[in-house]
């Protein structure tokens, strides 16, 4: 019932009207220690507003959220984005709780016909990550160190945010 009540407000608020949403593993270690994909993220995250897109990323939106309220705008963001950015450099990372949380949920909602099957964009930096796959559809991953991302990521992003979602 209070998510429920919470998406009801979300929805009234154009700000929470997200194209896109950024699944990454930000800390490392138990000092807090910032991976290297949550740097990407941060680039990510900054380059897409910079475009006039609202992405949602965690580490921004849910920076005053605590418990249901934070757990609220997770499950909103995951309904409401045409396209989750999973940020992976090491394939270990999917296995960390808030990353698989996301991303199994999203797949769900993928395998559910909610969302654009083509819909899961992977960035990786150097070799991509093998190990997340969706009723064996091939995920086309971008790497990051290619100079010719962002742009491709926006492509990408963009498409997806005028696809109809199939029912």
């Amino acid at each position: 019932d209070y998510i429920q009540k919470k998406f009801r407000e979300y929805e009234k608020n154009p700000e929470y009207d997200f194209d896109s949403f950024i699944c990454v593993k930000v800390t490392k270690d138990e000092q807090k220690n910032t991976t290297e994909d949550a740097h990407a993220a941060d680039k990510v995250y900054n380059f897409l507003k910079s475009k006039q897109r609202n992405p949602f990323y965690s580490e921004v939106i849910c920076n005053n959220l605590a418990g249901a309220d934070y757990e609220a705008m997770i499950l909103y963001a995951l309904y409401k984005a045409k396209a989750m950015i999973l940020i992976c450099f090491d394939e270990a990372y999917l296995e960390t709780p808030w990353v698989k949380n996301e991303h199994t949920r999203y797949r769900r909602m993928i395998q559910d016909g909610l969302k654009d099957p083509d819909s899961l964009l992977i960035l990786y930096k150097g070799t991509p990550i093998e190990r997340l796959s969706i009723d064996d559809h091939k995920r086309e991953g971008i790497n990051l160190a290619n100079p010719s991302a962002y742009s491709s990521l926006l492509d990408r992003v963009d498409m997806l945010c005028t696809i109809a979602v199939p029912t």
